[in-house]
């Protein structure tokens, strides 16, 4: 790899590639690199997969036409938003590369992890502002110019995610649902879908999280936006605040929800009713990604943060009496939750 670089980077005119080493890039089939030039400058090389990177993705509706990678047709979007993002300094999609600006190495994770509770919201706090004027900046953008516009969270990718949860969250560890239960879970999911799509919609970036929010420059800076689309716009709020990395207590959760619903000019008692609902989906979905990295990817670095995401999902259910009585459904097929009221 590194003759080649040389060569790539020799045409241009950039100062020689020096140290190659591979970054960690969480449950992504993207590899990630940074490259320390002789210039002691550094650049972050991004490798892209050979086709679509999951199921999910391939079964995402899609209105329109792209000849372009995600990745680049969302970095000029959010780009021409005046969204931060890393400067894209080369394309050479001939070999699924995109060389990055080198954003460094602290995430938003980083911050909170070793933050007192005030120090934590207040950055919270910055990641809301963004996620808000992310909304609002792409809300203004024509649709036919937006990759994310163009497609979105429907039925049946709600539904399948699910499902995903049902085969490797239960299923897969030995634990299926009965007949009686599996009905019950299909009725119940099949009726959060259609709350889902009822709620106003909005750009999603789709995984915005701790660790995809980079402090770089004074600011917070957006990555892994590949995926983005439309969809609930408590969605992104949800990934935040329910974060599997960092838990928030319910007082930091309270004071963050109330902090959003001000800041969107939106009922408080909605935003937090509409969070729940999305938070049972989201941490479900994510449980079975969980399971499914772990059993078909062969990595189970990610086994640490299910409880955590289980626990979501229980507090949202009991959080929702019409949904409650989903967790007396599913507690048999969860040993997380076994000896949780």
């Amino acid at each position: 790899m590194m003759a080649e670089l040389e060569r790539l980077f020799r045409d241009l005119q950039w100062s020689q590639p020096r140290m190659i080493t591979q970054l960690h890039g969480d449950a992504s089939a993207r590899q990630y690199f940074r490259i320390r030039c002789a210039d002691g400058r550094t650049i972050i090389m991004m490798q892209m997969p050979v086709g679509a990177a999951s199921v999910s993705e391939e079964i995402t509706n899609f209105r329109g036409t792209c000849d372009e990678p995600p990745f680049i047709a969302m970095h000029r979007v959010l780009t021409a938003a005046a969204l931060p993002t890393p400067a894209l300094l080369h394309d050479d999609r001939a070999e699924r590369r995109l060389f990055l600006e080198d954003l460094g190495d602290t995430p938003l994770a980083t911050l909170v992890l070793q933050a007192t509770s005030a120090e934590r919201i207040a950055w919270y706090q910055r990641a809301i502002d963004l996620l808000v004027t992310m909304q609002a900046a792409m809300a203004a953008v024509p649709a036919a110019q937006s990759l994310a516009a163009q497609r979105s969270f429907d039925a049946a990718l709600l539904n399948w995610e699910f499902d995903h949860f049902a085969e490797y969250a239960l299923a897969a560890r030995g634990a299926p649902l009965r007949a009686d239960a599996a009905r019950h879970f299909q009725e119940a999911s099949r009726c959060i879908t259609q709350i889902l799509l009822a709620l106003p919609s909005a750009f999603t970036h789709r995984d915005f999280q701790s660790r995809n929010l980079m402090w770089h420059g004074e600011r917070l800076c957006l990555i892994d936006f590949q995926d983005a689309l439309c969809g609930p716009y408590i969605y992104d709020l949800v990934s935040l605040l329910r974060d599997s990395y960092v838990p928030l207590t319910t007082d930091e959760l309270t004071t963050l929800l109330r902090y959003f619903a001000d800041a969107t000019r939106r009922d408080l008692s909605s935003v937090t009713e509409h969070f729940h609902v999305m938070t049972i989906q989201r941490k479900m979905k994510d449980a079975g990604r969980f399971l499914y990295i772990d059993r078909v990817k062969g990595n189970p670095n990610f086994l640490q943060y299910l409880p955590t995401s289980l626990t979501y999902v229980h507090d949202a259910l009991a959080a929702i009496p019409r949904f409650a009585p989903l967790i007396a459904t599913l507690r048999p097929s969860l040993p997380e939750w076994q000896e949780t009221p």
